[in-house]
């Protein structure tokens, strides 16, 4: 009887406190931090999403991204985990969990230090300059390209270790410029030539640079990096179209799927990293009851009919959502990486720093 009297004042505990949150959203303002640079893939999303999930959070707080880019990436990440846990500074960030987890100690982080709120997901793809010698007209010409330069945000960036494995993989020449603070500044030097490969989350494809970059005949896309399924094996995507995946890329090429430590490795990164490319969540310490309005606004937000068609319209497909007990699945998965992986991806990641 006690103990069902204590469940009973628990319950009514919760519901009082999370009517008070509710209360606590009219009318705030809530900062939605980004580690990148606004005009890439992050800033987009976070954009556009957050305003579905200011319609659909109690009160209807006013949500404002806030770009603070640099150190890696860390800087954003850094800013959100020290800001004060009151329920109005949320991070929507890059969070790069596969390549920190086999990176330097510096670029390392304890996700346990925040409160989860979801995680979303973004498939890469690759595209590439057509003029890039001999001429490229379609993505199995890649394989005798002379000259490519692929432009990238930082060694351990899954993104830039997805464009180095795929040409080491096919046995291409390229160069290697890093540092890029988004998205939209790689496209930049892209067309003006500095470099001529990206790998790109798809949403930043699709939203932008199939109209600035491949309608205009200045390139075209290769490939996309196809994720595992629940069978454990590579599942393509329909909303890429005619856009063949890597490996059935790399098949036509060489006449059979790719193999070795180097694919193992790539496919361990690219499942811990695009199925989850950015985690949403709050500095930990967060009112728990804040903590659930956030999150059923975000649920009802990621099924609004009017998002899904936004979002469809302006990146070409829906961005997966993972629950917090799913985060935590792949961030225990993550640490789990067997030595020859976690080797292959370190050699990788030094060989980017020269």
């Amino acid at each position: 009887m006690l103990k069902k009297l204590l469940t009973m004042a628990t319950v009514l505990v919760l519901l009082v406190s999370t009517a008070n949150a509710e209360d606590f959203y009219k009318g705030k303002t809530v900062k939605l931090v980004i580690n990148l640079s606004a005009g890439g893939s992050t800033g987009v999303m976070a954009q556009l999403f957050s305003r579905y999930w200011s319609k659909h959070t109690a009160g209807n707080p006013q949500f404002v991204v806030q770009p603070v880019a640099g150190g890696g990436q860390l800087k954003g990440i850094r800013h959100v985990l020290n800001a004060r846990p009151d329920g109005l500074t949320l991070g929507w960030l890059a969070w790069g969990a596969a390549t920190r987890r086999i990176g330097p100690k510096s670029q390392q982080v304890d996700w346990s230090k925040f409160d989860i709120i979801a995680g979303a997901g973004a498939l890469g793809m690759a595209y590439v300059r057509k003029d890039v010698e001999p001429g490229i007209n379609k993505a199995e010409d890649i394989a005798k390209a002379k000259g490519v330069k692929i432009g990238g945000y930082r060694p351990g960036s899954f993104l830039d270790l997805q464009a180095r494995m795929t040409l080491e993989l096919l046995g291409v020449d390229y160069t290697y410029t890093t540092g890029f603070k988004g998205g939209a500044k790689i496209v930049a030097a892209l067309m003006r030539k500095e470099i001529n490969f990206h790998s790109v989350p798809a949403a930043n494809y699709f939203g932008r640079i199939d109209k600035n970059v491949v309608e205009t005949g200045i390139g075209i896309p290769l490939w996309y990096y196809a994720t595992t399924g629940a069978n454990g094996n590579l599942t393509p995507n329909p909303a890429f179209g005619d856009i063949k995946p890597f490996h059935e890329v790399f098949k036509n090429i060489t006449g059979k799927y790719p193999s070795g430590p180097v694919w193992k490795a790539m496919t361990w990164l690219n499942d811990g990293s695009a199925g989850v490319t950015w985690l949403v969540g709050a500095p930990r310490g967060t009112d728990d009851a804040k903590i659930a309005v956030l999150r059923e606004g975000l649920v009802k937000a990621s099924n609004d009919p009017d998002y899904l068609k936004e979002v469809k319209k302006i990146t070409g497909l829906v961005p997966p959502m993972t629950d917090p007990d799913g985060m935590k699945r792949v961030i225990a998965s993550l640490a789990d990486a067997d030595a020859e992986i976690v080797e292959t991806l370190q050699k990788f990641i030094k060989s980017g720093t020269k």
